[in-house]
């Protein structure tokens, strides 16, 4: 999902969002591109450690909803890492996969440090038909899921994302109906 610019809420303004889980109760969603100032390495604690290969890597901003819970995103074309976390993972598709279980971040941080991760604090959460308002309402555009996008630099992911569908950003109206500048 991509936010449209008269998407004004700061939690979610210019951002991109996975769509992780989408049901007639509702939908989850991260944020991808809001790294936080923080690096796995400053975050961690004696409950939850990180191997220290890993301590450099960023924190990402997944959404307003339950910031102190983490969940791991990550690419395993072999499936060799979803394998040795069983049941404690879900496929999103296209080889990606999602487990809340951040233990990953030291028992299998030798597997994880060879394959595209990201590391995500919080979500975003709609209730019964919200999400499908929203689309109608032109909040969001839908996108297909693409790991290049996932995995690259934030500070221009909103603006790749829009050019992903064949839009120029510049052309996109804000609520007031100007033209919205690329960011």
């Amino acid at each position: 999902l991509i936010a449209m610019p008269q998407l004004m809420d700061p939690n979610f303004h210019h951002t991109v969002m996975l769509l992780a889980e989408y049901t007639t109760e509702g939908a989850y969603g991260l944020v991808l591109n809001r790294a936080i100032d923080r690096t796995l390495g400053q975050v961690a604690r004696p409950e939850s450690p990180v191997d220290s290969r890993l301590h450099d890597r960023s924190v990402w901003y997944g959404g307003p909803i339950e910031l102190d819970n983490a969940v791991v995103v990550f690419e395993d074309r072999s499936t060799d890492l979803v394998n040795a976390l069983g049941q404690n993972v879900s496929a999103l598709g296209n080889s990606l996969f999602i487990t809340g279980n951040t233990s990953i971040l030291t028992t299998h941080a030798e597997q994880l440090s060879r394959v595209p991760f990201k590391v995500v604090a919080g979500h975003a959460g709609w209730g019964m038909a919200q999400l499908d308002t929203e689309l109608a309402q032109s909040a969001w555009l839908a996108a297909p899921l693409d790991k290049e996008l996932l995995f690259s630099e934030t500070d221009t992911m909103w603006t790749r994302a829009v050019q992903s569908l064949g839009i120029n950003p510049t052309q996109l109206a804000t609520a007031g109906g100007e033209s919205e500048l690329a960011n």
